[in-house]
């Protein structure tokens, strides 16, 4: 299929304006292998054999992931694979359009894309399987110098879902996800809870001490009686 110069310039100036492929190709409803080859994004093999054989050198094994830029379009994707188009009973896409006013008599509208919907959740292990390494694999990335910032802000921002997922329908999973990925626990106990706990337990050898002395008059007046 030939595209005209007009969409070709379109999908490189929306990629330049930090718009990901994958969302440059929903909305245009071209493949991502045609965004790619406009956007001219292959690297050049000898570098990229290169850059793998230097970071064999460093660490042992080559990076996933080429660069940090590379990582964070990869995360950014990943998001945006979670989300879909809102659809009509037929299956057709729901347009999502902006009031311009009234004109003779009718309601005027702007196309303004489509409307989207989440369809997935963002969890940290669904991340790891989009970018195609597993769990343990992605947090050994964050704890490199390089990495770190773009792993933890995406990270944050799944806590940020997860956590207000606490408010709407049932929270389990949300909560077994907030244990595990983020070092929750079901109760801190706290300084007053803490002092209560002590206060018990001094009130407790208080009564035993006056249990004892009871004992004893009792013992010394049976003694006296006999």
């Amino acid at each position: 299929m030939a595209f005209s110069k007009k969409v070709i310039d379109d999908i490189k100036k929306r990629y330049k304006d930090g718009q990901t492929k994958l969302s440059i190709s929903r909305e245009l409803g071209v493949s991502r292998g045609t965004v790619d080859k406009f956007i001219n994004m292959k690297k050049d093999k000898s570098k990229q054999n290169k850059s793998k054989y230097e970071q064999n050198k460093t660490m042992g094994r080559p990076l996933l992931f080429g660069s940090v830029d590379d990582l964070q379009e990869k995360i950014e994707e990943y998001f945006e694979s979670c989300w879909d188009y809102k659809r009509d009973m037929f299956g057709g896409r729901i347009e999502d359009k902006i009031p311009l006013g009234m004109k003779n008599g009718k309601q005027q509208w702007k196309k303004n894309g489509y409307i989207m919907k989440q369809s997935k959740p963002y969890t940290v292990s669904g991340l790891a399987v989009f970018l195609k390494t597993s769990r343990e694999t992605l947090m050994n990335y964050e704890k490199r110098d390089d990495y770190f910032d773009t792993i933890k802000d995406a990270k944050a921002r799944i806590y940020a879902y997860v956590e207000e997922s606490l408010f709407y329908g049932k929270p389990t999973g949300a909560i077994f996800s907030l244990k595990n990925n983020y070092g929750w626990k079901d109760k801190q106990p706290t300084i007053l809870e803490e002092f209560n706990a002590v206060t018990i337990i001094n009130n407790a050898d208080e009564a035993n001490e006056d249990i004892k002395e009871h004992k004893i008059l009792m013992e010394h007046n049976e003694a006296n009686i006999n």
